[in-house]
């Protein structure tokens, strides 16, 4: 029981820094942050475009050409919202309910790893193993993004 405690508290440590991303980047994706819906101002700021392409595609985003002003930019939702469609009409289950908990699970997630690598961190025993472990689990992954 003692080493499959020990390979559990590891690899935990290994993996926190991706599970607080995915978590992070899957609750922005959860409210819709990481695109541009419908008709309005808001456009999201590049860094959540990139961490959402990071997120849903495993790459980082190719830059797009620069749309003259005169002509208009072709909308990337427009194959999933036709026109006339709201998100929020009447006609299909309502999405928040399950939204908030995948919110709630998302700072579950995160309040889980940071007090796991905190745990990890006060062990006496496994301390420099698991800081090794946790900045290998921080650095592993860009670099794999690069590749």
């Amino acid at each position: 029981m003692l080493l499959i405690r020990r390979i559990h508290n590891l690899a935990g440590v290994f993996f926190a820094p991706a599970i607080l991303f995915f978590a992070f980047t899957g609750a922005l994706q959860t409210l819709g942050l990481h695109e541009h819906r419908g008709p309005g101002p808001y456009q999201p700021p590049q860094w959540i475009k990139v961490i959402a392409s990071v997120h849903k595609d495993q790459v980082l985003p190719k830059p797009k050409p620069e749309a003259h002003e005169h002509e208009q930019a072709p909308n990337p939702d427009a194959d999933h919202h036709p026109a006339g469609h709201d998100d929020d009409d009447d006609s299909g289950p309502n999405p928040w309910p399950l939204k908030i908990f995948v919110l709630g699970l998302a700072i579950a997630l995160v309040t889980n790893s940071v007090l796991g690598v905190w745990m990890a961190y006060r062990a006496p025993m496994t301390r420099r193993l698991s800081m090794i472990l946790l900045a290998a689990g921080a650095v592993l992954p860009p670099l794999l993004l690069l590749v």
